[in-house]
């Protein structure tokens, strides 16, 4: 815990430096009203849609107004009395008995529950050396029922805790598990999402996509349940499936699906030595093989998120023929080459990328960075689950590392989203996208005084983009922190050998990760690759 803390901080640094205002700015209620509308600090609405998500039950109990009380007055002890319509022991049994319910979902822990509030409390605490004086009998009891009221608004959605498989079943749709293993020996796990109704094949005949495999490949940080993070109508994954095509689901080495090799200590520094560039060299081409092997097509589509697009223009330069030979498309999401304008928190690193791999993988040991056990993931993800306000500051948070757009987030499914979104990355592979956004250049990954060893000569190698050979469909957005019009426009320029459609999101705050759970994206995006799509069939 002590070295994930240290290892955050130090990423975190140069953030937190860059941010400080906004740590003043959310302390201010009014400012909060003006920033994201007078409902952000209001009680929270009625959730009205509660068929998105088939036997969970919407949380009506934040109406209650002694959660107000919590909300508003921020867990401080009051010495008031208990709600005359119940007492304290009958309110301590009944919630007792609830914990013993389940409801597709674990609670959590009362003990850790109680610690957190119990120091939240005292931080908020007056001043006032009275105000901190040991606590009543009756502000005992006190807070006791709010805690307990605390837990049972910590029942998070029963979605957090699934697979990705899992998460596709629950919706009704066929999913089923394949390995891969690279010829350098990584084992990666495929998911393969099956139609709702029948197979593929007996929907041939009146669906667009005929059966054609179609391989969508996540991003950063990220694994295959990116293209799932929404419900059916709106998630990439369910609309193609329902479109007649066979859907992969990729999931690249060092994720929470792909942690697994031949021979390889999944804990080594030889493990975790890899970035995007051995995912386009190694895994893409082991993937392809395999999926058109078993769909018995000659050709699939491919469709990359962020690094996914990254990946593919790797393995456009490592195999060309390739390529051109085995994909009819790819539609590039949020495409990511050059990343000289980005302005992502990661690119605060970019200028420290040199010392801050040495002391992470040399110092500290740490080859794998961001993973779902890091405490900054746990302690969002818990927060989400707690009211609205603190919605509101995951919400922000989120939005503060990939781009902004209140509106096009679905908060019903924050929680979800952090759950699953952070897969993990290696060191290596966040250190080389800081290289190339300091450098300018698409290239391999520098090696300083090794780069003679590893590439025979001083500087690193650049990526041939005129070795990319198939129809590619650019989808870029004027609020991407990462993918920046103008580096999308450098991309446009050296993908000199394909014809390109280079097309933006109409909606002018489309961010980052809005290509995955943005609720316009089915039609402000979507649409547009499946209509490519179709073209080049």
């Amino acid at each position: 815990m002590t070295l994930s803390i240290t290892v955050s901080l130090v990423l975190l640094l140069p953030l937190l430096f860059s941010s400080v205002h906004t740590l003043t700015f959310f302390r201010s209620p009014l400012a909060l009203r003006s920033f994201f509308g007078s409902s952000a600090v209001e009680p929270a609405e009625a959730v009205a849609d509660d068929h998105r998500y088939p036997g969970y039950t919407p949380a009506t109990h934040l109406q209650d107004p002694d959660v107000e009380e919590i909300r508003n007055q921020n867990l401080n002890v009051e010495t008031t009395e208990l709600p005359a319509k119940t007492s304290v022991l009958e309110q301590g049994s009944d919630w007792m008995g609830n914990k013993q319910r389940k409801n597709h979902g674990e609670m959590t822990s009362s003990s850790s529950i109680s610690t957190e509030v119990e120091l939240v409390t005292r931080g908020n605490t007056n001043e006032d050396s009275t105000e901190n004086e040991i606590v009543s009998g009756l502000e005992q009891l006190r807070l006791n029922y709010l805690l307990e009221k605390m837990e049972e608004l910590l029942k998070c959605d029963p979605r957090t805790s699934m697979t990705v498989p899992e998460l596709i079943r629950y919706y009704g749709f066929g999913a089923e598990i394949h390995h891969v293993t690279t010829s350098d020996g990584y084992i990666l796990e495929l998911h393969r999402l099956l139609g709702k109704t029948s197979s593929c094949a007996a929907r041939t005949k009146r669906r667009p996509g005929k059966c054609r495999p179609v391989l969508l490949q996540h991003g950063l940080l990220s694994s295959s349940s990116a293209w799932v993070l929404n419900e059916p109508s709106k998630a990439l994954g369910y609309i193609l499936a329902e479109q007649g095509y066979d859907v992969w689901l990729g999931n690249a080495r060092g994720n929470i699906y792909s942690l697994n090799h031949t021979t390889l200590d999944v804990k080594s520094f030889e493990f975790w030595d890899f970035s995007f560039d051995e995912m386009g060299k190694y895994d893409l081409p082991a993937v392809i093989d395999y999926i058109l092997t078993t769909t018995k097509f000659k050709k699939l589509h491919y469709v990359g998120h962020s690094m996914g697009t990254t990946m593919f223009w790797v393995l456009s330069h490592e195999h060309p023929q390739f390529t051109q030979n085995k994909v009819v498309s790819m539609s590039a999401l949020g495409p990511v080459a050059f990343v000289s304008h980005a302005v992502a928190p990661i690119m605060l690193l970019a200028p420290f990328n040199r010392p801050i791999g040495w002391l992470l993988t040399d110092v500290l040991h740490e080859y794998r960075l961001l993973n779902p056990d890091f405490f900054l993931t746990k302690l969002l993800q818990k927060a989400c689950c707690v009211t609205n306000l603190s919605k509101i500051i995951c919400r922000n948070s989120v939005f503060l590392l990939i781009g902004f757009d209140k509106k096009d987030l679905d908060l019903e499914w924050l929680p979800v989203i952090l759950s699953q979104i952070n897969a993990g990355a290696s060191t290596r592979t966040v250190i080389h996208f800081a290289q190339i956004g300091y450098n300018g250049n698409f290239a391999k990954f520098d090696y300083h005084s090794g780069n003679m060893a590893h590439y025979n000569q001083t500087k690193p190698p650049l990526y041939d983009l005129s070795r990319v050979k198939v129809p590619v469909l650019l989808k870029w957005g004027d609020n991407d922190f990462l993918a920046d019009p103008t580096d999308v426009q450098h991309l446009n320029r050296e993908l000199r050998s394909c014809p390109v459609t280079s097309s933006e999101i109409s909606n002018p705050k489309f961010n980052h990760l809005d290509f995955l759970w943005g609720r316009d994206a089915a039609q402000v995006v979507y649409k547009d690759v499946m209509d490519f799509m179709r073209k080049h069939s």
